[in-house]
């Protein structure tokens, strides 16, 4: 009598963990709050806003060729932050009616974005016109400005634009999520704003907006 019940009990355990793995393997990679992608969700973003960029019309101050499809991101984020404070976000948006950004992505932007550059060598985009490479070393290998540009034309012809970006900034639900990035390449610089959200089990842009300083 004592086997079967110590048996019977042995049995139910085995069946609850196979019960448990089977369960966390249908879950793996998801957050079960809110279905969006464990991991890295930054990446998923930065390809969402990569990839609209590529064909977005306010790009044509820096390439009209919209036959050119690539989008050449750094490897690293900026080294410096200034472009995140509250007022130069103002600035760059404040001609868009009905458009607010909220102080939590203001906040979570600035906080997840150090005085420091941070890599993003293991970024391995879906898109093939997605290329990460270490920009901001050839830029800063350039003697002048155009001599930067020149390369940039002459090791990537399908090019439209380069990238240097910064890691998004989510909402406490995590469902929002705000991105700013230089764009170039800009005579005077330029820094595009985006702003994602999660829906039906994808990112979608709801805005974005591109600021050329003059």
């Amino acid at each position: 009598m004592w086997k079967q019940i110590v048996g019977l009990a042995l049995s139910a355990a085995v069946l609850s963990s196979v019960g448990m793995a089977r369960a966390v393997q249908g879950n793996q990679g998801y957050d079960q709050a809110s279905l969006i992608p464990r991991g890295n969700p930054d990446y998923a973003v930065l390809e969402t806003v990569l990839t609209d960029l590529a064909t977005f019309k306010e790009l044509d101050f820096i390439n009209r060729d919209r036959a050119k499809t690539q989008i050449i991101l750094d490897s690293h984020t900026p080294d410096k932050a200034g472009m995140l404070t509250d007022s130069q976000i103002t600035s760059d948006i404040w001609q868009e009616k009905g458009i607010t950004i909220s102080a939590e992505l203001r906040n979570d932007i600035r906080k997840r974005n150090p005085w420091k550059a941070i890599s993003l060598t293991d970024f391995r985009p879906t898109s093939p016109d997605i290329l990460v490479r270490d920009v901001s070393s050839m830029r800063r290998s350039a003697k002048y400005p155009w001599d930067f540009h020149q390369r940039l034309a002459r090791d990537f012809p399908r090019a439209r634009a380069f990238v240097e970006t910064w890691l998004p900034g989510y909402s406490r639900d995590k469902r929002t999520a705000l991105v700013r990035f230089w764009v170039g390449p800009s005579p005077h610089g330029s820094v595009g704003t985006y702003l994602i959200a999660w829906s039906n089990s994808k990112w979608l842009v709801k805005w974005r907006k591109i600021a050329y300083y003059v």
